[in-house]
């Protein structure tokens, strides 16, 4: 669960970028769809694949970061992913 939640989180980061710094980029060199541009797809080049991965990921975190034995750090963590990846949902302008 660790390894998926941070390759969400690098996803989110690359959608960031690209949402306010290059809004045409994409990776490997190639550039965004003018469809998709004032979108964030991170890195799979559409934004509804993005919000999918993260309509997954956000329930998980939610989960993790309420449970009850959980230490006050992995509370922090996960919620910090949740919020992250509720809003880089927001970004996509999704309609999923």
């Amino acid at each position: 669960m660790g390894v998926i939640c941070a390759l969400g989180f690098v996803a989110v980061g690359m959608a960031c970028y690209e949402r306010f710094s290059q809004p045409d980029w994409l990776m490997m060199g190639r550039t965004q769809a003018d469809q998709f541009l004032g979108r964030s797809s991170g890195p799979f080049g559409i934004p509804n694949s993005l919000a999918a991965l993260l309509l997954l990921l956000n329930p998980a975190t939610w989960v993790l970061a309420f449970r009850r034995h959980a230490s006050a750090l992995q509370r922090v963590l996960f919620g910090y992913l949740g919020i992250s990846f509720v809003i880089e949902f927001i970004l996509t302008v999704s309609r999923d």
